[in-house]
C-alpha cells in the first residue's frame, strides 16, 4: 500500500455526532484517482480506542503515513500518538496536513521530531507528488507545497497554486458512509472552498490567498447534486450539511449559482433535506424560499454580534438591524437557525457585555453556551498583526490569548468561559437534537430548549449583578467559582431532562 491516512481517535470529543473527514476523503479519491494505493483508518468511527489504533497500524505495509489536524488540542495528542506508533516499530514517514500545520508548519516539525513533511495548504496535488518522489530526498526540494526535515534540517518549499477548477476532482471517497447511514443519518458534503469575506478574527480567507488563489471557489450546482444523487442510490442517505465557509459565492454571479442549485434539484425531484452556512446579508425572502422548497430547513449565521461597534471592528460588514432582519425573515419561512456569537474580544468593554446580553434577549433562536464565547486569536489573522504591534497579546504555542484592560470584563470572560466549558456538551446536544428534528420531523421539546437558554441568559445577567455591585476584587472572584458550579448545575438538570451523561466527551 502506498499511503496510509489515520484519524485521531479523539477528535471527535468535542462533538455528540460522529462525522466524518472530508480531508481525507478528498485526499484518498484524489490519491486512488492517480492510481495510488490508500487506506482510511478511522478510529472515530469504528470505536477504536488509541491502543487498537496503534495495533491496527503496525499490522500494515506502507510507503507513508498521514493525518490532517486543525486545532491546537489535537496536535497535542497527535504528538504523543506518533511518538507512540515509533516506539511500536513503524517507520514509515509521516505527513501531516491540515488548517493549523499549514499556518504552523515550521513550528509543528521543530515541536513534532517524529514528522518528517507538512503538507501546506490544499494538500491532493502536493501529496500524490510528495509519494511519487518518496523515495527519492533529493527531489524533495521541488515539491510545492511542501516543507520537510532532511538531515537534521527543515526546508519550507514555494506554496502551490490552488487548484482551479474544483469539478476537476472526483468525488470524496466515502469509506466509512454506511456508518453513518443511520446515525446521525447525515453526510457532510463540500460545495465550494475558501471565503471572499474578511473577518479581523479569523484565517480562512488567507487559507486561499495566502498559496495565490481566488479567495473562494465553488463547484458547479450540477457536479453537487450528481454528488448528492449519488450518495442517495449507494447508502439511501438525503440529509446533508454543507461545510463551506460560505454557501453563497460573491456578488450576483454567487446568488445565481444558488437559484441554480435550487432549481436544479428540483427539476431532478431530488427528495433531500440540508443545512448551510452564509452571511446575514444573503437571507433574502425570494431566494431562501426557494432554498426552502429544495430542502433547506436550518441555517448557520455568524450574528457574531449584537454590538455595531464589535461588528464593525470584526469587520463583520453587516449591523445589528441586519442581524435581526436575517433571523425574522427566516423564522417567517419557517427555517431553522443556529447561531455564531464572540461574546469578548480583546478591546470589550463592560457596556458593550450589556448591550449584547440585551440583544440576545430580543432574538427568538436558539443561543446555548457559545453565547458566552471569547474570541479566538488565530495565527495569521488581522487580528493578531494587530494586537502584536500594540503588545495586547499573550504568546501560546499555536494560538493566542490575550486580557481585557477592564478587569470587571477580564473577570466575566474568565468566568464564563468556565461556564461554557461546563455547559458545551449538553448545549451541543440540543443543537444536535435541533438538526435531527429539521432533518427527520422527530419530535423535539421547544419549552425544554427554550428554558435551558434562558437559564444561560440569567446566568450571565447574574455575573454582570454582581460585577456590578462591589469593586472588591477578592470577593468577586470567590463568586466566581459559585457561577462555574451554577453552570454545571444547570448542565446536570437538562442531562437528566434530556436523559444524557452531562460531562460524556468533555
Amino acid at each position: 500500500m502506498d499511503i496510509l491516512l489515520i484519524r485521531h481517535p479523539d477528535e471527535l470529543a468535542k462533538f455528540s455526532e460522529m462525522i466524518e473527514s472530508l480531508a481525507l476523503s478528498y485526499l484518498a479519491s484524489y490519491l486512488r484517482q492517480h492510481e495510488y494505493t490508500v487506506e482510511i483508518l478511522d478510529p472515530c468511527l469504528s470505536g477504536w480506542d488509541e491502543a487498537v489504533l496503534i495495533d491496527q497500524v503496525i499490522k500494515r505495509d506502507f510507503k507513508l503515513l498521514g493525518m490532517s489536524v486543525n486545532s491546537p488540542s489535537i496536535l497535542r495528542k497527535t504528538k504523543d500518538l506518533l511518538n507512540k506508533l515509533r516506539l511500536s516499530g513503524m517507520n514509515a514517514p509521516i505527513v501531516l496536513g491540515g488548517f493549523l500545520p499549514s499556518f504552523e508548519d515550521i513550528l509543528t516539525l521543530e515541536n513534532i521530531t517524529d514528522v518528517d513533511f507538512v503538507v501546506r495548504f490544499e494538500g491532493e496535488q502536493t501529496l500524490v507528488e510528495l509519494i511519487k518522489n518518496i523515495d527519492f530526498p533529493e527531489k524533495y526540494s521541488s515539491v510545492t507545497g511542501l516543507t520537510y526535515r532532511y538531515k537534521n534540517q527543515i526546508f519550507q518549499n514555494p506554496l502551490r497554486p490552488l487548484i482551479k477548477e474544483l469539478d476537476s476532482i472526483h468525488f470524496p471517497s466515502r469509506d466509512h458512509a454506511h456508518l453513518l447511514a443511520d446515525s446521525p443519518g447525515y453526510l457532510n458534503i463540500l460545495s465550494s472552498r475558501g471565503c471572499f469575506r474578511n473577518c479581523t478574527f479569523c484565517t480562512a480567507q488567507q487559507y486561499t490567498t495566502l498559496p495565490g488563489g481566488p479567495k473562494w471557489r465553488g463547484r458547479s450546482p450540477s457536479n453537487i447534486i450528481d454528488e448528492i444523487e449519488m450518495i442517495i442510490a449507494k447508502w439511501g442517505i438525503r440529509n446533508f450539511v454543507f461545510v463551506d465557509d460560505t454557501f453563497f459565492g460573491p456578488g450576483l454571479l454567487g446568488k445565481e449559482r444558488v437559484r441554480e442549485f435550487s432549481a436544479e434539484i428540483l427539476r431532478r425531484n431530488i427528495k433531500c433535506k440540508f443545512k448551510f452556512e452564509c452571511h446575514v446579508k444573503d437571507i433574502e425572502p425570494e431566494i431562501f424560499s426557494l432554498l426552502k422548497s429544495a430542502g433547506l430547513v436550518r441555517v448557520f449565521l455568524g450574528l457574531e454580534s449584537g454590538v455595531q461597534q464589535m461588528l464593525d471592528r470584526f469587520n463583520k460588514m453587516s449591523t445589528v438591524e441586519q442581524n435581526k432582519k436575517s433571523l425574522h425573515i427566516l423564522s417567517e419561512l419557517g427555517i431553522g437557525v443556529d447561531i455564531g456569537f464572540i461574546m469578548f474580544d480583546p478591546y470589550t468593554t463592560f457596556e458593550e457585555v450589556k448591550q449584547n446580553l440585551g440583544f440576545l434577549k430580543s432574538i427568538d433562536t436558539y443561543r446555548g453556551p457559545l453565547m458566552f464565547q471569547d474570541m479566538i486569536i488565530a495565527k495569521g489573522s488581522e487580528m493578531e498583526s494587530a494586537l502584536t504591534n500594540q503588545r495586547k497579546l499573550v504568546p501560546r504555542e499555536y494560538i493566542h490569548d490575550y486580557i481585557i484592560d477592564d478587569d470587571r470584563v477580564e473577570w466575566i470572560r474568565r468566568t464564563m468561559t468556565k461556564c461554557r466549558l461546563e455547559l458545551a456538551f449538553i448545549g451541543k446536544q440540543i443543537q444536535q437534537r435541533l438538526l435531527k428534528q429539521a432533518f427527520n420531523s422527530n419530535y423535539c421539546d421547544q419549552e425544554l430548549i427554550r428554558s435551558f437558554d434562558w437559564d444561560l441568559i440569567n446566568l450571565l445577567n447574574d455575573v454582570i449583578i454582581e460585577v456590578e455591585k462591589t469593586d472588591d476584587k477578592k470577593l468577586i472572584e470567590e463568586r466566581g467559582e459559585s457561577f462555574v458550579k451554577q453552570s454545571s448545575n444547570i448542565a446536570s438538570k437538562y442531562a437528566d431532562l434530556l436523559n444524557i451523561p452531562s460531562h460524556q466527551n468533555r
